[in-house]
């Protein structure tokens, strides 16, 4: 997986009515969960709150399943193997 960073002009517009700009975007980064690397795509925002946003977009892509009830998420491995996070 190699890693590409891009300029982008792009304004997010936040739950508590706040335009937060965005300058860069990173491609075909790899998030580490248990060892297993999935490919993702991020637009920097200057959060202090979040480390990473995981979108739906991103949630869908990866067939995860949101389990409410025990407050975890459960993805599935190359190799078939549960991960939980």
């Amino acid at each position: 997986m190699e890693s590409h960073k891009h300029p982008v002009d792009l304004d997010v517009s936040m739950p508590i009515e706040e335009i937060v700009k965005c300058n860069l975007k990173y491609q075909n980064c790899p998030v580490i969960l248990n060892q297993q690397a999935f490919e993702s795509d991020f637009i920097q925002l200057d959060l202090s709150e979040f480390d990473i946003i995981l979108g739906m977009d991103w949630l869908a892509r990866h067939r995860a399943k949101i389990d409410c009830q025990k407050q975890r998420v459960l993805l599935k491995g190359k190799e078939g193997g549960k991960i939980y996070f």
